[in-house]
This record gives C-alpha cells, structure tokens and sequence, in this order.
C-alpha cells in the first residue's frame, strides 16, 4: 500500500510542477509587424530570384519607414512636356514670283530631221496665288488661282508661235483653279522636299476641264520653288495642230510644266 501512495504522489506533484511553469517570453520577432513583413519580402525575393536592390521598400521597412510611391516609382522625364511641331498650323499665303516659267512640250517630226525632236515653248508671264487653310487644304473662302499669259509664248521657230497664237485656239490666256492639293505634311516643315498632287479646273478659250498636276517641291523657310506638270490632248480643248511645211507630224499629247518660284506668307 505504501508503496502506491508513493507513486500517486510522484505523478501528482508531475503535473502540478508542469502546469505551473510560467509561460515562454514572446521573442522580437514574433511581436514585430515591422520584422515580420521584411522576412516574408525576402522569402519572396529569394523565391523570385531577385536581390534586396531591386525591392527598395525593404530598405524603408527595416529603417522603421513606411513605403512611398517615389521609392518605387522612375523618374517622369521633362522632356514629353517640351516637345512642339515645328511650325504652327495656320492660314497660308502662296504667291507665285517673278522668275517662274510656264512651258509646253511636243513632240514633233520634222521634215529635215531622222529622228523626232521635242517643241519647247515658255512664257514668264506666270501669276497667280494659292490660299490653304488652316487645315493644309485649298481653302474654301478664296480662289486659288494661276495665270498664265500665253501671248508670250516663245520656241525656237517664230513660225510655230505665230502658229500657236493665230491658229492653235489658245486664246490669250490659261486659267487655272485649284481644288486640292495632296501628299505635303502638314503643318509644312521648315525645310525639305515635298512629293505633291495638285487638282485644278483648266480653262483654255473659254473649255475647262479637270486636270492633275504631279511634281517636287522644295521648301525653304519662306521660299517654294520646284516643278510640276500635266498632259493633255489637244482635242480636250479644240486645240489645233500646227500645219507647217517643217512639220511633218506632231503627237496627240501635250505635256504642259509650272517651274515655280513663290514666296510663302503665314
């Protein structure tokens, strides 16, 4: 029996020894939000294969910071703000210069030549203005237009001119309207090459028909100059061939050129 009293009091006083013990003090780390989300971003960062570099919130975490957007964020450059067109897009003015030429080419047999040759006639009587709107097209509210003075006309032969005048049914005068004009940026650059498409009215002796002109302009600040050109038929005009003794044949088509020297006005 004594025996038995011994053990239940051994076993007694066990477990009263280990319900008494006092409880583990709670460490730093389990207490410390702060530690606890530093060591959960580097379990991160090592799962990611990334160094501390890249996370800068980490730094700010362990200094007692709070993360910030700029700590995290590039920089914006300055430089999205500052960037402009190189002109402003208004209302233009192109005036057609002294110094332009208008001129026809034809080709012709003549009766003392073997081969073809082509007929050259020019005139500096060239005038005219061109309006754009603040768009870059033909504007609405004013006529574009482009004279020239065909009277003037010279060639090599006083023979074909005096043709042309009295007998070709060119009149005095060729009028030009134009309507549209494409292919050039717009606002129009300072400098450059412009591969443009022009569309106008013609009007020879009292006949208009629509016709394109296709060319390169070169502008320079201020200055247009270059060329453009059309063909046409003399039967779209009632235009007559020349009959001449020298002139054996002469082609159905008329190339028809403006070398242009304008001044541009904003």
């Amino acid at each position: 029996m004594a025996e038995v009293s011994l053990e239940n009091n051994v076993q007694i006083e066990s477990d009263s020894t280990i319900e008494n013990l006092p409880e583990p003090a709670p460490t730093l780390a389990a207490t410390d939000p702060i530690i606890n989300s530093i060591k959960e971003d580097l379990i991160k960062v090592s799962d990611s294969g990334n160094g501390e570099a890249s996370r800068p919130e980490i730094a700010n975490r362990s200094a007692g910071k709070e993360p910030t957007l700029a700590s995290s964020s590039p920089p914006v450059s300055a430089s999205m703000d500052e960037a402009k067109p190189t002109l402003d897009a208004k209302e233009m003015i192109i005036s057609i210069q002294t110094g332009s030429i208008a001129r026809y080419k034809i080709g012709e047999q003549l009766a003392r030549l073997p081969t073809p040759i082509t007929a050259v006639g020019e005139t500096t009587g060239i005038t005219g203005k061109v309006f754009l709107d603040s768009l870059g097209n033909i504007s609405d509210s004013d006529i574009s237009t482009i004279n020239v003075n065909v009277e003037s006309l010279r060639s090599d032969k006083n023979k074909r001119d005096n043709w042309v005048q009295r007998n070709g049914g060119i009149g005095s005068e060729i009028t030009i309207q134009l309507t549209k004009v494409t292919g050039h940026p717009w606002p129009l650059p300072e400098s450059g090459k412009l591969d443009v498409v022009i569309d106008g009215n013609m009007t020879i002796s009292g006949i208009t028909n629509p016709t394109q002109w296709n060319g390169i302009l070169t502008i320079e600040e201020s200055s247009l100059t270059g060329l453009i050109s059309t063909e046409i038929t003399w039967g779209q005009f009632s235009l007559s061939k020349p009959k001449l003794p020298f002139i054996i044949s002469v082609d159905d088509e008329i190339v028809l050129e403006l070398d242009v020297l304008a001044d541009i006005q904003k």
